[in-house]
């Protein structure tokens, strides 16, 4: 007797049956959809939070390496004596 397995979905499967969710417009299309592909309204929701996470991700990314002599220039040295003003003064210079 077989065991029963988990089934895995590839990324490239989430994000067709995504965008093909995404083009339902009708009522009672995405759960023909669901039935189609064999999934629970969870997984559409999961993959929906789990791609907006990482769109977001990536879109806050920040490069990598050593940082340009201006953005060192600008940061507030932390054993500095100057004052809230100041800070608030270099806040507003930045571009």
């Amino acid at each position: 007797m077989a065991l029963a397995q988990r089934r895995k979905f590839c990324a490239a499967e989430k994000h067709r049956i995504l965008n093909l969710a995404d083009d339902c417009t009708d009522p009672g299309d995405i759960g023909a959809l669901l039935r189609r592909e064999g999934i629970y309204s969870s997984h559409l929701a999961s993959w929906r939070k789990h791609h907006k996470t990482s769109e977001l991700a990536m879109a806050a990314e920040q490069k990598r390496g050593p940082k340009t002599k201006l953005a060192t220039a600008m940061k507030p040295k932390a054993n500095s004596t100057t004052t809230k003003a100041a800070f608030k003064a270099m806040a507003m210079a930045r571009p």
